[in-house]
């Protein structure tokens, strides 16, 4: 999925940069620095719930005067906002579960997304339980043992989220690695 990639791309490189993206034939386009989400809750929310759904997407790193605007919502409040009672069309899940089936076994990073209401996080610590458990995650299982539909809409929502926001990595990362990572993250967040 272009859309995720790009996305996760985006938040870990923490530059400033614009997603362009079509849905159907209306073309839109999202503004991020290191302050996060160029613009309100509302218009982020729209922004993002459109871009799961792009048809193409293409990531262009900007002029920091590109992205400047009023007001910033923190990549991981915007995730949580816009996928807060999300629904998932039955062709966007099929896009997330090949997806989901292309992923190499990982390892899951423990964030506190609870800060931001994310309504999944419940799902998320589970996740992660059951990579310290096993020592490897693997993202296509966790989804398809869902025995619900309702819960496989949570597991998918969480598979979002944590991949956007490079909470999921290649279990291949040394634990030193996956460490730097979470520090680096953890000092960017506090900078801005």
């Amino acid at each position: 999925m272009d859309s995720l990639e790009c996305l996760r791309s985006m938040i870990i490189e923490q530059r400033p940069a614009r997603l362009d993206y079509q849905t159907g034939t209306s073309r839109h386009n999202l503004h991020y620095n290191r302050s996060g989400f160029a613009g309100t809750h509302q218009e982020i929310t729209g922004s993002l719930r459109q871009l799961f759904r792009a048809n193409r997407v293409e990531l262009v790193h900007t002029d920091d005067n590109e992205t400047t605007g009023p007001s910033h919502v923190f990549a991981p409040q915007a995730l949580s906002l816009a996928l807060a009672g999300y629904s998932i069309d039955e062709q966007l899940r099929s896009s997330l579960l090949q997806f989901a089936r292309q992923l190499p076994a990982l390892s899951v990073s423990l964030y506190p997304m609870q800060r931001y209401a994310f309504q999944d996080n419940a799902a998320y610590i589970k996740m992660h339980q059951q990579y310290e458990q096993d020592g490897a995650f693997d993202m296509h299982t966790y989804i398809t043992g869902s025995d619900s539909p309702a819960e496989e809409a949570i597991r998918l929502r969480v598979m979002i989220a944590t991949y956007a926001l490079g909470l999921v990595s290649p279990v291949s990362a040394t634990p030193f690695e996956r460490f730097k990572r979470a520090i680096s993250r953890i000092r960017k967040s506090h900078e801005a």
